[in-house]
C-alpha cells in the first residue's frame, strides 16, 4: 500500500518547504519543495523530521488513514529521540 503524509517547515536556510513523506512497498521516500511548481527533490532527513513523521503516523493510524506496517517500519527505521524527549 502507498501511503503519503506532508507538512510545511522552515528550515534553517530561511526558506520555507512543503515536504512529502511516501511510504510504500517498504521504502520511505523523503521529498521537499521550496515553491508551487518548482522540482520535488530528495533529501536526508533529520532525527527531528522522523519524529515529526512518526507523530503524524501515529494520528493517521488512529484515525484508520495509514496501515500498521507503515507504522512499524518508520518506527523501526526513526533514529531514537534525543535524551529528555518522551
Amino acid at each position: 500500500m502507498r501511503n503519503r503524509i506532508g507538512w510545511k517547515e522552515t528550515f534553517e536556510d530561511g526558506l520555507r518547504y512543503e515536504i512529502n513523506v511516501t511510504i510504500a512497498r517498504r521504502e520511505v521516500v523523503w521529498k521537499r519543495q521550496a515553491r508551487t511548481h518548482e522540482t520535488w527533490m530528495t533529501f536526508q532527513p533529520t532525527p527531528a523530521h522522523w519524529q515529526t513523521l512518526l507523530e503524524k503516523l501515529r494520528a493517521a493510524y488512529r484515525r484508520h488513514h495509514a496501515p500498521y506496517e507503515d507504522l512499524l517500519l518508520v518506527e523501526r527505521l526513526a533514529p531514537p529521540p534525543p535524551p529528555g524527549n518522551p
